[in-house]
Order: C-alpha cells, then sequence, then structure tokens
C-alpha cells in the first residue's frame, strides 16, 4: 500500500549525514576512542538499530525528486572527510588542511599529543571503522549512480567513489554481468550453496575483474577504439586509483599514505564483496529464465534499510535496476533476510555459524519458492554443499524424484563428481 511521504521519511534518508560525525570525533581523540566511536558506534547504531526501530516496509508516494538526489549527494563530502581524517591519523609533522588545529580548538583537546600516543591496536579500530564506513557510504551511493548509465556525470562520480575501495570493474561487471547471471552458476557475484563468504571473496574478486576486462574489451572493438587509451573504462579506473593513491602520499607526506590508502580500500572492496555474498547466497536460477523477486534475499530492517539507500529491497532493484532507490518496492513475498545486513555480515566471517544459520532457510527456499527446475538443481547443490543438513535433504529429494520426469537446465551446474571436490572445501575455508 502506498503512503503519501511524510517529513520523517525524507529525515530517515539524511541518516548518512549523521553517521560519520562519532568516527571523526574517534580518529582525532585517537586511541580506544576509534574503537568505540568507529567499529563499535556503526555496530551499535546499525544492529540495535535494525532491532529497536520498526521494519521499513511501507511502499511511499515519491515526490520532490530533487530532495531524494540530495540527500545522496550531500553524503559524498563527509565520505571525503572521512578519508581525509582518517589518513591524518599517519602524518608525522603535517595537519592535513589544518584539521588538528581546528579540532583541538573544537574540542578544548591536544589531538596531537593523542596521535603521538596511539598503539599498533588503536589504528587496526580505524582501519577497521573506515573500511567499514568505506564501503556502506561510498560503495552504496557508487552504486546507485553507475546504474544511471544515461547520465555521464553520475556515472564518473560514482567510478570515483569506486575507486576509494580498489574497485575499478565494478560499474562494468555489476551492471553488465551481474545483473543478467544473477543467481546462476556462473554469475562472479552470488555466493554458492556451502560456499564461505572467504572462498566467494576470492572467486568474486578474480572472476569479477576477468568478467569487466571481458566486457569492455568487447565494448572497445565493436566501437572500433582503441584498448590503450582514456576510451578504456578499465584503464581509467587504475588511474583513478593512481590519482587517489598519489594523494593519500601527498597529504600524509609520504608513501607510507599510499599504503594506508591501498589497506583501507582493500578493506573496503571486501566488505563490499560481504554484501553481495548475502544478498543472493545459495539461490538458484535456471539459465536463461526470467529473474524473479526470490532470487534475492531482501531485508526491511529501518536502519539497513535507510542507511544503504533503499539497496535491501534488492529484489525490486533486481526487477528493474533503473528505478532510483526511493522508488524500490519492499516485496515483503520474496525471500527475507532475519536479521539486518550488518548483522549478517559479521555472522558470514564466521561460516560454521553462517552454514547453520542459513541452511534451514534455503531448505524453505527450496520447498516455498523454487521452481519444478530450480529445486531439481537445488538438490545436486546441496548434495555437493558440504553441509550436513543440505547433504541429507540432497540425499531424500534424489531417493524421492525421477530425473526421468524433469526437465534438467542445467549447463552452468556441474556434474555431481566434477563439482564435488570444488564445493565441499567452500564450508571448510
Amino acid at each position: 500500500m502506498k503512503k503519501n511521504m511524510s517529513i520523517l521519511a525524507y529525515a530517515k534518508y539524511s541518516l548518512q549525514l549523521i553517521l560519520p560525525i562519532p568516527l571523526i570525533l574517534g580518529f582525532f581523540l585517537g586511541g580506544i576512542w576509534m574503537w568505540i566511536l568507529g567499529l563499535g558506534w556503526l555496530t551499535v547504531f546499525i544492529s540495535i538499530g535494525d532491532v529497536v526501530f520498526s521494519p521499513e516496509e511501507e511502499e511511499h508516494q515519491y515526490h520532490n525528486s530533487w530532495v531524494w538526489d540530495a540527500l545522496l549527494y550531500l553524503s559524498i563530502p563527509f565520505i571525503f572527510l572521512v578519508w581525509v581524517s582518517f589518513l591524518w591519523l599517519f602524518t608525522q609533522k603535517n595537519d592535513i588542511a589544518g584539521l588538528g588545529a581546528w579540532m583541538s580548538y573544537l574540542l578544548s583537546y591536544d589531538v596531537f599529543a593523542a596521535r603521538e600516543a596511539n598503539q599498533w591496536y588503536h589504528y587496526v579500530g580505524a582501519f577497521l571503522s573506515c573500511g567499514l564506513y568505506t564501503a556502506g557510504s561510498a560503495a552504496t551511493i557508487a552504486h546507485e549512480l553507475v546504474h544511471q548509465t544515461t547520465r555521464k556525470p553520475c556515472l564518473i562520480l560514482g567510478r570515483w567513489l569506486l575507486g576509494l575501495i580498489l574497485n575499478p570493474d565494478f560499474s562494468i561487471e555489476h551492471v553488465y554481468s551481474h545483473h543478467q547471471k544473477v543467481a546462476t552458476w556462473e554469475d562472479a557475484g552470488t555466493a554458492r550453496r556451502g560456499e564461505s563468504y572467504y572462498a566467494f571473496l576470492i572467486r568474486a574478486i578474480r572472476k569479477g575483474h576477468q568478467n569487466a576486462w571481458h566486457i569492455e574489451l568487447s565494448s572497445l572493438r565493436k566501437g572500433k577504439k582503441k584498448l590503450f587509451s582514456l576510451n578504456n573504462q578499465m584503464l581509467q579506473g587504475y588511474l583513478m586509483i593512481l590519482v587517489y593513491s598519489l594523494l593519500a602520499s601527498l597529504l600524509v607526506g609520504s608513501i607510507v599514505g599510499a599504503l594506508v590508502f591501498f589497506v583501507n580500500g582493500f578493506l573496503g572492496k571486501a566488505i563490499l564483496e560481504a554484501v553481495n555474498y548475502i544478498e543472493h547466497y545459495g539461490l538458484i536460477r535456471i539459465k536463461g529464465s526470467p529473474i524473479q523477486a526470490r532470487h534475492s534475499w531482501n531485508d526491511s530492517h529501518c536502519i539497513s534499510t535507510t542507511l544503504l539507500y533503499s539497496l535491501t529491497r534488492h529484489s525490486s532493484h533486481h526487477e528493474k535496476s533503473r528505478l532510483r532507490y526511493w522508488m524500490l518496492k519492499p516485496y515483503p513475498e520474496a525471500p527475507q533476510m532475519r536479521h539486518g545486513y550488518l548483522t549478517y555480515i559479521y555472522l558470514a566471517l564466521i561460516p560454521p555459524l553462517w552454514h547453520r544459520h542459513m541452511a534451514p532457510k534455503l531448505l524453505e527456499w527450496d520447498e516455498k519458492y523454487a521452481s519444478r527446475e530450480e529445486k531439481e538443481t537445488a538438490r545436486i547443490q546441496n548434495s555437493l554443499s558440504g553441509i550436513s543438513l543440505l547433504y541429507d535433504a540432497g540425499l531424500l529429494a534424489k531417493a524421492e524424484t525421477s530425473l526421468e520426469n524433469i526437465p534438467l537446465l542445467l549447463d552452468d551446474t556441474p556434474s555431481e563428481r566434477e563439482g564435488t571436490a570444488d564445493l565441499t572445501l567452500f564450508s571448510l575455508v
């Protein structure tokens, strides 16, 4: 049911303007505050907020598109302010843009002395905090922008944001490969049954990059453009990363800046892939069949939905990928996550707990959502997953199913013999 948009609805989507403030304060206060006001703040605000606040299940009538765009673009300066504040931690004598002096005055606190007193374990908190924020903000906004393929300024801005997380391929692979292959065996962005997050991370980075190059080379050939030119979007992406690394070195005053940029960028990339991991984990679609609501895990938790600009309404996004974030539908009838995005990301980092939680949900999906052909593919993948509950269900389904009476479209799924060694390793990594 559609409801008229209220001021509260706009306010919910302005949370990205508030989220980074404690994070920045933590960097300048130093020490344990980099954990408390960084990772601690993000975890409590997002995960606890998802539990406390009512689900975001309403479909609003959208008005004033300029306001929605403004809420998106106003968050971008904060992303770079967090990034620069993070780099400030690693300067020796420099005070980037006078930030330290300004914060010392504002807080009546010697931030330079605090920086000198920081220990290595304090920096671990800073890296994890900045990586999580960058992935949740820069990558999410970039995702919204790169889907606007007919608006070149949006596309370029989105690709610059992706450069912060070392991701020159996302605007190509995600838009032109993942959205066509989602939930199939060959999709780089769909995690397979029994595949751990760590195995998926390696496969997604490697195959995603390969796919992007394949798509870009094909595009260059069709347009009769040169490989080594600025028409090559992959090379553009590499140059963006180079610019960031040089800028980071300049701001910090040494090569340390570039090293910090690359470590933080990789953490952001890893967290983005964790989001991809949970969004389609174990879901199955027969190659060539229509993409439907059942091929994505959805989430209606309030804080996750508003902070991620409705990315959680993932079925609607895959149905019409060019819909702006405020137009996406909640689809309560689609497969639903039990917890919010950040909780699921943390769960995915511990494979035994993740598989224990998701195995019953996958069996429920097989029973409640899967088509006849998808059920048979699920049976095969369950028996190869290395997860005991899925394996037992696969054997039971095999005993009850006559393969001769079911038309299989499994050209993108390995045979049971060929796939066993590969898949059973996923749950162990």
